[in-house]
This record gives structure tokens, sequence and C-alpha cells, in this order.
């Protein structure tokens, strides 16, 4: 809160200054009611300007100490938005390098099929339609195996 000392100085000065304006208008002695008036004018106007200052200075603090907060505000939400795209970044990366690696894999086995090679296994880690891809062509290459066995046992 602002301190009201200076602004009761200055308003005790301009009343008295008022109040010695009233008194030279109604005087007869004029010439020593003026000198009393001027010096209660002068200071009137010191006091005034005094708390002028006063104010300015303060609302100078307030400004920076808020403007010192907002910059504060700015550097963190700045330092948590470059985290999250880092982590971001980081997250679809690591999606990317585990799809391609499940992409891989499920390839070599298929060319490997395609070589005659049945007994190929596919190892793709996980839960995603990827991994679940590759345990049903592993499934299928166990039925194409066992037929192919019962079918070589059937031969005479």
């Amino acid at each position: 809160k602002l301190k009201t000392r200076d602004g009761d100085m200055a308003l005790e000065a301009v009343q008295d200054f008022t109040k010695q304006g009233r008194l030279v208008l109604e005087s007869p002695d004029q010439k020593d009611q003026f000198a009393k008036l001027y010096e209660l004018g002068t200071k009137a106007l010191e006091t005034g300007r005094a708390l002028r200052v006063q104010l300015s200075l303060e609302l100078q603090n307030r400004l920076e100490a808020r403007s010192d907060a907002y910059l504060t505000r700015i550097a963190v939400l700045g330092s948590l938005s470059v985290l999250a795209a880092i982590v971001s970044m980081y997250l679809a990366l690591g999606f990317m390098v585990a799809t391609l690696k499940g992409i891989s894999a499920l390839h070599r086995a298929l060319k490997e099929g395609t070589k005659g090679n049945l007994a190929t296994k596919v190892e793709v880690p996980g839960t995603d339609e990827l991994a679940e891809i590759s345990r049903e062509f592993e499934r299928m290459l166990d039925v194409l195996v066992a037929q192919v066995r019962q079918e070589g046992a059937a031969l005479p």
C-alpha cells in the first residue's frame, strides 16, 4: 500500500494555501498576507511534487515486479514446452523404430517362407497389430508345416 504520509502532507499544504488565500482576499494588510500566501503556495507545490515523485517510483517498482513475474512465467512455460516437444519426439522416434523393426522381421520371415523355409520364427514383441499379424503368420506357417508332414507321412 502506498505511504499516505506524503499524500496527507500535500493535502494539508493545499488546504493551508486555500485558507490563507481566503484570508488575503479578506484582509486589509495584504502585503504580509501575500508573502504568507506565496510561502504556503510554494510549500503546496513542493509537497505535491514530492508526492508525484514517490508515487512514480512506487508505480515503477510495481511494474518492474510484475514484469519480472511475467518473464519468470514465460521462462517456465517455454521450458515446459521444449521438454514436451523433446518427449513427443522421443516417443514418436521410439514408435517409428519399433514399427520398422517389426515390419523388417515380418518381411524377412515372408522372404524365408517364399524360399520354402516354413520353420522361420517371426519375433515381433508387443501387443499391437503388427505383433498380432506376426503371431498369426507363425501360426499359418505351423499349420502349413503340419499339413506338409501329414501329407508326407500319408505317401507310400
